[in-house]
């Protein structure tokens, strides 16, 4: 997940967010839509998209160790919004007994 927005990681990193300007993933403002992403979140899925799967799927679930009301910005190719809506699902999950 990405960690200092304004800042790069290493060249050696495999992670095509690793040499990429992290405020990418940090819009000034986050889309309220699920299935509507704003320009700057698409570029940076289409980053997320270039991840090997292990990261990619690291990244997301780094990501949703966060409550709801604190996701902000890109993670693992998913919105705040994207990762808020599977919060909920999970807590949801959970309370009827499901595993989520």
């Amino acid at each position: 997940m990405p960690s200092t927005p304004g800042t790069k990681r290493g060249d050696t990193d495999p992670r095509p967010c690793a040499n990429t300007d992290l405020d990418l993933f940090f819009p000034a403002e986050d889309s309220a839509s699920y299935t509507k992403p704003n320009d700057q979140e698409r570029a940076a899925q289409a980053v997320c998209a270039r991840c090997p799967f292990a990261a990619k799927a690291t990244c997301l679930e780094n990501a949703l160790r966060l409550p709801a009301k604190d996701q902000w910005g890109v993670a693992g190719g998913a919105t705040a919004a994207q990762r808020r809506t599977i919060i909920r699902g999970r807590e949801a999950a959970r309370m009827i007994g499901v595993a989520a």
